[in-house]
């Protein structure tokens, strides 16, 4: 947005610089995912120590600042991590597989018919509907805006712990 190459977005980090208006619009929330069959192998029962006879998903070293990676990290799991990957859609893929579990967001969890195993992972993130803050009266641009709000409030338990 800050180089004016969008309009309007849906953003995760709240922007720092630009001339632009923002609106919370909902919470990302991430929880721990397997697959059935994963969990027909390796049934999981949750507790402290649980995940320490588990394969994780995880991220590669080069990701390793992303707030799901730095939870993994601090359970001090790393000879157990089976993948790592540098993309949710690669964690996602060898989740879905049974390859192990893995920290995902929620609605690529429910989306994906995964099992969510722990709802409520402490990485959630605020959503923001981000516009250029000239562009607000727009009539095309506050059409997008107005219809953007509206999907994140129909689908707000979607993206969330709930």
């Amino acid at each position: 947005l800050h180089r004016r190459d969008a309009d309007l977005a849906l953003r995760m980090v709240k922007p720092e610089r630009g001339n632009v208006s923002l609106q919370r619009v909902g919470t990302l929330g991430w929880g721990l995912y397997a697959s059935e069959s994963y969990l027909l192998q390796h049934p999981f029962k949750d507790s402290e120590r649980a995940l320490s006879d588990h394969s994780i998903i995880s991220w590669s070293e080069s990701h390793s600042e992303l707030s799901a990676a730095k939870w993994i990290d601090s359970l001090g799991l790393a000879s157990t991590h089976r993948i790592t990957t540098t993309g949710l859609q690669t964690q996602l893929a060898a989740t879905k597989a049974g390859l192990g579990i893995a920290a995902l967001p929620h609605y690529l969890g429910r989306g994906a018919a995964l099992k969510c195993i722990r709802k409520n992972l402490g990485l959630d993130q605020p959503i923001y509907l981000v516009v250029q803050s000239d562009l607000t009266q727009s009539a095309r641009v506050r059409v997008m805006y107005d219809f953007l709000r509206g999907i994140m409030a129909e689908k707000r338990s979607f993206f969330a712990a709930d």
